[in-house]
């Protein structure tokens, strides 16, 4: 598998050599239990994206990591092999959270895995994801506030939350049709919301996406935060995304294949050439539409900046007013939802308190 991902890597930059000239800001390891993979495969990456294009001096390198003992033993190695930042998926402090969600790892387990990732990239370099919104919640509610309370009390300098979505043709999906397991109602997800926003705070933490808390801006996931403001990126491996915007000013969305052996078979064939990189199944270039539509869904997560009317005009030539109807801006404002705030030089539609509550309300509103 090493050895596709530098065929990859190879390639791209290859049939792509103006991506040489740019300033690399992170690199995220991700999708699954990269974790699992031995430390030499990330070195052998790292060094490899290293002789194309150069690394700013505090690039991000991002690695996601389960709480098991398993995993956690090698995260001194991975900070040898160049991850400077770690990602632990440990979504309860509740072992019938854990149980509930299937996870293989226990409290302790987790509370070392971090001790242990703090010791080895830095108390400012660790984030820790969250899950609201389970059955325990339900019944439950302020069982949350001691989940929070364990993260905060650890040092967390960065927190994620993902909520609970039961999905069609999965195990929870059958078990809650069935009445095996309640969900909370949309007073109990405010609550436990507003509960995460409140103790986060209290900490030093603040809100600056929907679903990310963190002490400082230094502490921000600067991967994320190049998704959320529709900036350019590579993915490579099976299943993986890219955006990326061409010499002509063409944006195009790409997406690799996903089974892992159809991708090794692909990239390690003799016909390596696919538009962008070898790996690709599905090339598409983005109309202006499409441009303004993925603006504005992805940033106006942002709960502090939103949308510029600069990077508007960048990513597809146009202003708030030619981007949006009018009418419907307006009413969006007047019932407190978004908020206009305007600067010198600029201008930023940003989402209200209020708004990023119900935000998918919001945009499909705004877009329609």
């Amino acid at each position: 598998m090493k050895k596709s991902y530098l065929r990859v890597i190879d390639q791209f930059f290859m049939q792509n050599p103006e991506f040489q000239d740019r300033k690399l800001k992170s690199i995220f390891f991700g999708g699954g239990t990269p974790s699992l993979a031995q430390p030499e495969t990330f070195s052998s990456i790292i060094h490899q994206t290293s002789k194309y294009i150069s690394f700013l001096p505090d690039v991000e390198i991002t690695m996601e990591a389960n709480p098991t003992s398993v995993e956690s033993d090698k995260i001194k190695e991975f900070k040898q092999a160049g991850i400077n930042r770690v990602s632990i998926g440990v979504q309860s402090f509740d072992e019938r959270d854990l149980k509930f969600l299937g996870r293989k790892h226990s409290i302790q387990e987790a509370v070392n895995a971090i001790k242990i990732a703090q010791d080895s990239v830095g108390q400012d370099r660790v984030s820790l994801d969250l899950m609201f919104g389970t059955n325990l919640h339900a019944s439950e509610p302020d069982a949350w506030k001691k989940v929070l309370k364990t993260a905060l009390d650890l040092g967390t300098q960065h927190i994620s939350l993902y909520q609970l979505t039961v999905e069609k043709n999965t195990s929870f999906y059958k078990k809650h049709a069935k009445g095996e397991f309640n969900l909370p109602s949309e007073e109990i997800y405010e609550y436990l919301y507003d509960t995460a926003i409140n103790m986060c705070a209290e900490k030093g933490l603040k809100q600056y996406e929907v679903s990310n808390f963190s002490s400082s801006e230094s502490t921000q996931s600067k991967h994320n935060v190049q998704y959320w403001k529709s900036r350019d990126y590579i993915g490579i491996g099976p299943g993986a995304h890219s955006r990326l915007t061409l010499p002509n000013n063409e944006r195009v969305a790409a997406v690799q294949i996903m089974q892992p052996e159809q991708w090794m078979h692909e990239v390690n064939g003799d016909d390596v050439y696919n538009k962008i990189m070898p790996g690709n199944i599905k090339v598409d270039n983005l109309s202006t539409q499409e441009r303004v539509d993925e603006l504005f869904l992805m940033g106006l997560r942002l709960v502090q900046e939103g949308v510029s009317e600069s990077a508007l005009a960048h990513h597809s030539g146009l202003t708030f007013s030619s981007a949006l109807n009018k009418n419907i801006l307006n009413q969006l404002i007047h019932h407190e939802l978004l908020r206009m705030e305007e600067t010198q030089n600029d201008k930023n539609l940003v989402a209200t308190s209020k708004g990023i509550k119900v935000l998918n309300s919001v945009l499909s509103t705004l877009l329609d």
